[in-house]
């Protein structure tokens, strides 16, 4: 390179340099300044006076601390930069500031250590830029979604508080049913019941009284309706409380019924049981059980009388009770029931389901058009 070439390489180099200068001392929005190594503030551009409020005089010489907020001083954080910033070359951050009136600015920010030609450390030049606008609409929506979050729990609590009450309110309407029930069960057993089994016993009397082949064949009528009053009153006994499922079980009294509907329906019921020769389930659980096993022998009976076997499955599974009711029969089509009105028949599968819950338990029904019918009830078993 001659001396003409560097001489203009110098005289550019000098231009860029003072360029570069006058570029950085017209940053308004981004304050830059120099330390010296003990961190005494050096030098400045218009952008850092603008910012930071101060004048030149109050300003230059003064400690790097007095950018910082009092609490940040208390943990040493201007120190800590600096010493950073000498062991890593830089060191960058976000935090507040303090300006000259006291206010305070959010920044980011990078302390960078400055060395000469040799590597020799000489100080430090510090870049800010102010981010008070930005961090305060972000707290703003920090705020906003805080408080949305909170509704949102209130909000959840106050849903879960009504389905809790209206769960109670069902529970207590279904144990009020099964009372009534039970009551009028005893009733028709104490009452009805003996009132029939006397008129059999008077009608039989009267037919070794009676010598007439006319009053003969007339007793021989009614004897039969009598019996067939005394059979149907006990069904409608057992319908409404079984007195098996509380003399003896849940087994016991699901045995007794599925053999007698199948009886009925002619239709081949299978049972099994498992794990239930020991200990017996809450009378609650067991209850809920059986009613919905009877609930869905009576959809059977009604919807799918073309099947030709039905299987009954009650079993413990880890920590839960589940009971399975399966049928071979026509099936159904599950969206069409689901989408009929509230006021249609829906086969029991509501009130199905409404025990399952009330019992913290869950009932699921899977179903097709020819491919018959599961009704699967699982309920969280009492822990010893």
């Amino acid at each position: 390179m001659n001396t003409e070439d560097m001489n203009n390489s110098e005289k550019l180099g000098l231009k860029s340099e003072a360029s570069l200068r006058l570029l950085i001392e017209n940053l308004q929005d981004v304050a830059i300044f120099t330390l010296d190594l003990q961190g005494l503030l050096a030098g400045w551009n218009s952008g850092a006076k603008d910012i930071l409020g101060y004048d030149e005089a109050e300003f230059l010489g003064k400690p790097f601390s007095i950018l910082f907020t009092p609490e940040d001083r208390a943990i040493n954080a201007d120190n800590a930069a600096l010493q950073s910033a000498r062991e890593h070359g830089s060191a960058d951050h976000e935090r507040w500031h303090l300006r000259k009136d006291g206010t305070r600015f959010y920044a980011n920010g990078a302390l960078t250590l400055l060395r000469d030609e040799q590597g020799t450390p000489y100080g430090f030049a510090k870049l800010m830029r102010d981010l008070t606008d930005r961090k305060e609409i972000e707290t703003t929506l920090q705020t906003a979604y805080s408080l949305l979050e909170k509704r949102i729990q209130q909000r959840t609590q106050e849903l879960a508080t009504i389905h809790e009450a209206r769960r109670t309110l069902i529970r207590k309407l279904v144990i009020t049913q099964e009372e009534e029930r039970a009551r009028i069960a005893r009733e028709l057993h104490d009452q009805s019941g003996q009132q029939l089994t006397a008129l059999i016993f008077g009608l039989n009397n009267l037919k070794r009284l009676l010598l007439t082949a006319a009053a003969l064949e007339s007793l021989d009528a009614l004897i039969p309706i009598a019996h067939t009053l005394m059979n149907d009153l006990h069904t409608a006994i057992q319908e409404l409380r079984p007195p098996l499922l509380d003399m003896f079980g849940l087994t016991d009294a699901l045995q007794d019924h599925t053999q007698k509907w199948s009886k009925l329906s002619r239709i081949p019921a299978e049972l099994e049981c498992q794990g239930f020769e020991r200990d017996r389930l809450p009378p609650e659980l067991e209850l809920t059980i059986y009613r919905i096993v009877q609930e869905s022998l009576t959809n059977i009976l009604r919807h799918s009388a073309s099947a030709t076997r039905v299987r009954v499955q009650v079993e413990w599974e880890h920590d839960d009770v589940v009971t399975t009711i399966e049928d071979n029969g026509p099936g159904f089509d599950m969206a069409a029931v689901k989408n009929r009105p509230p006021g249609e028949h829906r086969m029991g599968l509501a009130g199905m389901q409404e025990r399952a819950l009330l019992m913290g338990g869950a009932l699921t029904i899977t179903s097709a058009i020819g491919q018959g019918t599961v009704i699967r009830l699982q309920l969280p078993a009492p822990k010893n």
